[in-house]
């Protein structure tokens, strides 16, 4: 699939995207027994020190 992502930073973005690579396979939205893109966003939030 296509992941999109922006975030603050750059780091911060290489993170996010390590992060949602390790999270299982997902499975096609389907429509009439047909595979459909279906977009959908993960919030992901860095607690920095």
């Amino acid at each position: 699939g296509n992941i999109r992502y922006r975030g603050p930073d750059k780091n911060l973005e290489k993170e996010a995207l390590r992060i949602i690579e390790k999270l299982p396979r997902m499975t096609p939205g389907k429509q009439r027994a047909r595979a459909v893109r279906v977009p959908f966003s993960i919030p992901i939030t860095f607690k920095l020190q």
